[in-house]
């Protein structure tokens, strides 16, 4: 039977057989290839592709100190922003239509912390307390420069 259909087709051997590969490209395609998913011990979780408004949102958790400064959260370990997560969203339920006055909404949380007045105030308070610090060096700077000045006339 395979001489029958050797001979019907010469070249069907050649294109049902799987490519051919040497070792180091083989280790390069499987590196790739691993890089795609975060592995299988994380339930093959895929890469997400970051788009403006998930950067500002993962930069927001991991500035999460700066929105409550009375509660503590351990430092975060990386710099970079992680490669694998997912974005979820917060389903209501029935009953919340009528326990909450402000029904929640799909924002996002740039946009939700824009709008609270409590965290607009705490954010001006503390950059006017940097601006001063800042203002209080930087006239310190100045002293000291013109000193230098006097001296060596």
């Amino acid at each position: 039977m395979r001489r029958s259909k050797r001979a019907l087709d010469p070249g069907l051997d050649q294109r049902c057989s799987l490519p051919n590969l040497g070792k180091r490209r083989q280790s390069i395609i499987n590196r790739t290839e691993r890089a795609k998913t975060a592995g299988s011990g994380w339930f093959d979780l895929s890469a997400t592709d970051i788009t403006e408004e998930m950067r500002n949102e993962l930069k927001i958790i991991q500035m999460r100190s700066v929105l409550n400064p009375k509660h503590f959260y351990k430092k975060s370990d990386s710099k970079s922003l992680p490669k694998y997560f997912h974005i979820g969203t917060v389903q209501n339920l029935a009953i919340d239509h009528y326990n909450e006055k402000k029904a929640r909404t799909s924002k996002a949380l740039v946009n939700d912390l824009l709008e609270d007045q409590n965290f607009q105030m705490f954010n001006k308070r503390k950059y006017n307390e940097v601006i001063q610090r800042t203002d209080k060096y930087a006239q310190r700077k100045i002293i000291k420069k013109m000193k230098k000045l006097k001296k060596n006339k």
